[in-house]
């Protein structure tokens, strides 16, 4: 079965009228459906009808208690070999006005078929939105737009209350950090929309911005082009990098995206905006009602037994819900060890390239190696380490390109700019020179002649940058 599932809020005091017409009229609208305009118009208006025309059915259910209504609308569509089902469900709130909407859409094939198509974001979620506007999650709105962070200190307190948790959002964060080159590794308006009613994306106006908000967040900010996916709940979060692996960002921002919805659809709907939720508030209504009447003890019992059976239902998939999340605290676990594994304070410094004080550290302990008492404890353990760690030595990859960028470095042509931008530094000129400063901090500064001199100029600068930064 492919499964998709999202909920997220519209703006407030919508009428269920209203939000039916809404979800009607996307169908008629469809070009896979027989169902016509006429038809829709002659369905009864009550809390609860079926339709049934050729291989489509219509079902619609509503009810009500003190504290909200719920209402759903469920379309099946078969043909040759799937079944089609997407359920629409809303609640409404009584007192705060609050509509919030969950759409669940599956796939199930008649035969055994293992080739079942891709279940693509429901094209209802972008008509809900346009039609009547997203709602408020915690601070943000759903919309079809990015969230642009402001350069100042209101958007460096957004920023860092969203990265670290701080805020109440459901929908998760997708930030979006400004690259060494003032770019974005993707387009902005692009992924917004195509996350809309999934995920709020969130967008840094600058590479500054990531130095300001780092001590801020406590480093948990990503930056450099990385694209973070932070999780409701401060449940963590996922670095996407578009590398060389990503054929264009087209690619990377599908990525993105296939991810959030696959996440997102494994987890669990609101309580009371679901299918379901509607017959629980009908059964719990019905049982009220017939204990203040005379009834039968058989009609009684077989409201209990559709309320247990309902509440057996909701066990199942609280306990499938268990399950998934006891295997990702697994596999977070089987990242720490338990035995033998050393964790190190870093203090106020952060890595300015993945794992870059991981190679500093294995790097200080290869050159303590040479000088450790041979045979002793302290040497086998040395080995052991240096033996079970092997990095990637990407300071080895971005020095390369530094040097070979600069030699016989005659001027700040696009070719060096681009390298050294590339490798974290940002570059300011002077009347007679070019500045170049890594990742924004001033500790870590060169200056290059706006003209070389000589031929070994650029190599000595190269190996003198090297030594600095690597």
């Amino acid at each position: 079965m492919q499964y998709f599932s999202t909920d997220f809020p519209l703006r407030c005091g919508i009428k269920k009228e209203e939000l039916l017409g809404e979800c009607l009229n996307w169908i008629i609208d469809s070009p896979y459906t027989s169902i016509s305009q006429e038809e829709i118009l002659r369905l009864p208006e009550k809390n609860e009808f079926q339709f049934k025309k050729e291989k489509e059915l219509l079902e619609y259910n509503s009810a009500r208690d003190v504290n909200c209504e719920v209402t759903s609308l469920r379309y099946t569509k078969t043909d040759h070999q799937f079944h089609w089902i997407t359920t629409i469900s809303f609640l409404l709130m009584e007192t705060s006005k609050e509509v919030w909407v969950n759409v669940k859409s599956t796939c199930e094939s008649k035969d055994t078929s293992t080739n079942l198509p891709t279940i693509k974001k429901p094209v209802i979620i972008i008509r809900l939105i346009d039609k009547f506007g997203g709602g408020i999650d915690d601070d943000l709105y759903v919309n079809h737009n990015p969230f642009i962070l402001s350069d100042d200190e209101s958007g460096y307190i957004h920023a860092t209350n969203l990265i670290t948790g701080q805020s109440s959002n459901r929908l998760p964060i997708v930030y979006v950090s400004c690259g060494y080159n003032g770019r974005h590794a993707l387009i902005p308006e692009r992924i917004a929309r195509k996350l809309s009613g999934l995920a709020h994306v969130i967008v840094e106006p600058s590479r500054s911005f990531s130095v300001k908000i780092r001590s801020r967040s406590s480093s948990r900010n990503v930056y450099g082009g990385v694209v973070g996916v932070y999780w409701p709940n401060n449940q963590g979060v996922t670095l996407h990098r578009h590398d060389r692996q990503w054929g264009s960002v087209k690619d990377f921002e599908e990525e993105i995206y296939s991810q959030i919805s696959g996440i997102l659809s494994k987890r669990m709907p609101l309580m009371k905006c679901t299918w379901d939720a509607v017959k629980d508030i009908k059964n719990r209504a019905a049982i009220e009602r017939l204990k203040t009447e005379e009834t039968t003890t058989n009609e009684l019992t077989e409201l209990y037994d559709n309320e247990i059976n309902q509440k057996e239902e909701e066990l199942a998939k609280i306990r499938s819900e268990v399950l998934r999340l006891e295997s990702v605290v697994r596999s977070l676990q089987a990242k720490n060890p338990v035995q033998g594994g050393v964790t190190i304070q870093v203090g106020d410094e952060d890595d300015y390239f993945p794992n870059e004080i991981y190679e500093i550290v294995l790097d200080a302990i290869k050159d303590y190696s040479t000088r450790v008492k041979e045979g002793s404890r302290r040497q086998h353990i040395i080995i052991s380490i240096l033996e079970s760690n092997t990095p990637d030595r990407a300071s080895d990859e971005k020095a390369k390109i530094i040097k070979e960028a600069l030699r016989g470095y005659r001027e700040m042509n696009q070719k060096v700019r681009f390298a050294l931008e590339s490798c974290g530094f940002e570059i300011d000129a002077d009347s007679r020179h070019w500045k170049i400063t890594y990742h924004g901090d001033e500790r870590y500064t060169y200056v290059l002649p706006k003209s070389g001199s000589d031929n070994r100029g650029g190599l000595n600068a190269g190996s003198d940058i090297c030594g600095l930064i690597y």
